[in-house]
């Protein structure tokens, strides 16, 4: 044989041994990468869910396995069972991962379901249930008299320690009228003063709204005398008073429902009256 013809049978066999060689590497990796199985045989109450959590293999997994599972099951069924790798442990960890964040959602929506729902804090006394402050203005009448009376405008400030019991401060500004008598003419007095009404009081609620309550109170009234005329015979001069300071107590009682009607009565060594009145507190 020629040297020819021993290189072309050598290089002939050097191929055939090369793909020979390609070939093995290529099944042997396939072998490595195969998915490998074990039987199961489905038994009475078992279902996809329990026998993919019993093996600790996905759900996904099992159907890719036996693709008829998501058609029918039987009491008997030769199954296989995929044996768990790297990426169905991912897979497991990542639906076992949507499971929880599916339940935190739905926690969260609860939540804040259950926030909306809860009645904002109304800041108004009648449903406060701590200290608070309320102003309101009234204007109230007296009567000391059929001949005399009196009336006066304040604003001022009810501290409430509760829901219920308040010290209230006012300034206002007053008036008063008397008419005498005298020889056949009339004899006008008139006075102004600045008044600070000071009173305790307590708020009887009729129902947990708090909005209309009966609210005795007792207190007294500081007045200033600041200027004092006297008109007869079309004649009118200015009087100087004997005091100008003057402290009357008072009980009464007021009806609440955002406005509020006051009656009441006053009284001093000097004298008493009753009086009437409406405010509004806001």
């Amino acid at each position: 044989m020629t040297n020819i013809g021993k290189f072309n049978v050598f290089y002939s066999m050097k191929k055939i041994t090369s793909l020979l060689l390609v070939f093995y590497l290529f099944s042997f990796s396939c072998s490595v990468f195969a998915q490998e199985y074990k039987s199961h045989i489905i038994a009475k109450g078992e279902t996809v869910e329990s026998i993919a959590k019993s093996y600790n293999v996905s759900k996904s997994a099992l159907l890719e396995a036996n693709p008829a599972l998501e058609k029918y099951t039987y009491v008997g069924m030769k199954i296989r069972i995929p044996l768990v790798e790297k990426n169905e442990v991912e897979t497991m960890q990542k639906e076992k991962i949507n499971e929880v964040e599916a339940s935190s959602e739905q926690l969260y929506l609860a939540d804040s379901k259950a926030e909306r729902t809860v009645p904002p804090i109304n800041t108004n006394i009648n449903n406060s249930s701590g200290p608070s402050n309320v102003l309101i203005d009234e204007i109230r009448y007296g009567f000391l008299s059929s001949d005399a009376m009196s009336m006066f405008f304040s604003m001022g400030n009810n501290h409430f320690f509760d829901n219920s019991l308040y010290l209230g401060t006012q300034i206002g500004y007053g008036t008063s009228f008397a008419h005498t008598k005298i020889y056949g003419s009339t004899l006008t007095t008139t006075s102004h003063y600045i008044i600070l009404p000071i009173e305790l009081g307590y708020y009887l609620w009729f129902s947990e709204e708090r909005f209309t309550a009966i609210v005795p109170y007792a207190g007294a009234d500081i007045t200033y005398l600041a200027k004092a005329t006297m008109e007869y015979d079309n004649e009118k001069e200015t009087i100087k008073p004997d005091k100008r300071f003057d402290i009357m107590a008072k009980v009464g009682l007021k009806i609440s429902f955002g406005f509020f009607l006051d009656f009441g009565y006053a009284f001093n060594d000097n004298g008493e009256y009753f009086y009437a009145g409406f405010g509004y507190s806001f």
